[in-house]
């Protein structure tokens, strides 16, 4: 999904940044443009606090440590962020 896309559908103007992370959560989500940007927009089961998280907190919170324990990390948040996502469509069918 291209950001442009993303913004129409969200109305949420993300940084290039913070687009990075949610396009990884959208492809790793295996699921249609619509229904992630709807699950976005909605924040259901924290989604979109989740990436903002990763990109704006996390990043103070692991200064000192080493790039492969960080990776690891984001890794996993990534991984957590596409469970939600599959969690809540899932239960909405």
């Amino acid at each position: 999904m291209m950001i442009e896309e993303f913004e129409k559908r969200t109305g949420f103007y993300p940084g290039a940044n913070l687009y990075e992370s949610i396009e990884k959560a959208y492809m790793d989500s295996k699921v249609d443009k619509d229904a992630f940007c709807e699950v976005y927009k909605q924040n259901a089961d924290g989604l979109a606090e989740k990436i903002r998280r990763e990109v704006y907190i996390l990043p103070s919170m692991f200064m000192g440590i080493t790039l492969h324990t960080y990776s690891h990390v984001m890794t996993e948040m990534q991984q957590d962020a596409a469970g939600v996502m599959d969690h809540i469509l899932r239960g909405s069918c």
